[in-house]
């Protein structure tokens, strides 16, 4: 389910973003939290620009990420965003052991467009074997509603987050949309 690009234009929308990974205790939290997102209010889905759910099963080398189409809007960034944000912050530092210093000088790349290595690194030690995210950029205006949908489960998830101005999200805009 694809929706049009501007739900936010009437809600006093500023252009800025948050990227937010909630991280929940088990390899299915994610997608529990996607359905409940799906079945709750229309505000909350509204809030959601583009999304993927990241889950680590407990005996995997590494996160399976899948990008959540039923997430998407207009203007979602795409699947080489989300490529680009999970393979800096889980497989690029697999690489930055092997050869010194890749890591720091390819995250950095991100970090202007309000994805530091901070970021990275407080969802790489958040999201470990056995646990899950589901991550979402979207509206800052409509983020409270969403917070409170992907958080009414059974888990209290941690969360992290990055804030994006409105010059940050148009740079990534420029990058990743055609």
């Amino acid at each position: 389910m694809t929706r049009a690009a501007g739900p936010h234009a009437d809600t006093g929308d500023t252009g800025a973003r948050t990227f937010t990974a909630w991280v929940f205790d088990t390899a299915d939290g994610a997608d529990l939290a996607v359905r409940r997102l799906l079945d709750g209010p229309t505000r909350a889905r509204e809030a959601v620009e583009d999304g993927a759910t990241a889950s680590w099963e407990e005996d995997a080398p590494r996160p399976r990420i899948q990008r959540r189409p039923e997430l998407t809007s207009d203007a979602a960034l795409g699947g080489e965003f989300w490529d680009l944000v999970l393979g800096l912050t889980f497989r690029v530092p697999l690489l930055g052991a092997a050869v010194a210093g890749v890591a720091g000088a390819a995250s950095g790349s991100l970090a202007d467009a309000g994805i530091d290595e901070g970021f990275m690194n407080r969802l790489r030690d958040t999201l470990t074997p056995g646990r899950s995210a589901l991550l979402v950029l979207g509206s800052e205006v409509a983020g409270a509603a969403l917070a409170v949908d992907v958080s009414t489960g059974p888990e209290r998830p941690d969360v992290v987050a990055a804030h994006l101005s409105p010059r940050q999200v148009a740079a990534l805009r420029e990058v990743f949309l055609p």
